[in-house]
């Protein structure tokens, strides 16, 4: 009589357990998945709205063409904003072309961020270090005072971009080697 007075007193004991380790296995379960995108990050502000692309290569040696495009529209805000660009699913670019807008009205544009992500690995350009491994074309006219980029007209064309450096593709070559 007393084994099934302290049977019963244990059963509920270990059925809370139990219950409570398959919560836990669940909340295991929910990982996030990893996923196959490569995403470039922009955190800029800027005053108009724009069509922002991305060019991008997918294999060496290859020049940029417009074959291979992410346009983003873009909204207008005097606060930094973070603007993502997925590329393609199994796609990671060797070399890409960050255009920031066709629109003439735009004026200039503080960057703060230029960074990409695939999966645990990150490229971060934070605080200005994008600077460092992004190199731009004559339209872009860094103003060292106001930590804005000028945009010029070249040749009365408006055509302000980013090109990744060397730095940049041979760090997208290790995204391909721990893929």
């Amino acid at each position: 009589m007393r084994n099934i007075n302290v049977f019963s007193v244990l059963l509920p004991f270990i059925m809370l357990i139990s219950c409570n380790s398959a919560q836990k296995d669940e909340v295991t379960l929910e990982k996030k998945p990893s996923t196959d995108e490569v995403t470039l990050t922009l955190e800029a502000s800027f005053l108009q709205n724009d069509k922002f692309q991305i060019y991008y290569t997918e294999e060496p040696n290859v020049e940029l063409s417009g074959d291979l495009v992410i346009d983003k529209y873009v909204y207008g805000n005097d606060q930094m904003q973070k603007i993502d660009f997925k590329f393609p699913k199994g796609v990671i670019p060797f070399k890409i072309r960050l255009d920031l807008g066709e629109n003439m009205e735009q004026k200039n544009i503080s960057v703060k961020n230029i960074s990409i992500q695939y999966n645990d690995h990150v490229i971060n350009g934070d605080d200005g270090q994008f600077m460092k491994s992004w190199t731009t074309n004559e339209s872009l006219v860094y103003d060292t005072s106001k930590f804005i980029y000028n945009i010029e007209l070249i040749n009365g064309l408006h055509d302000p971009l980013f090109i990744s450096s060397v730095d940049i593709e041979k760090k997208l070559l290790k995204f391909r080697k721990d893929d």
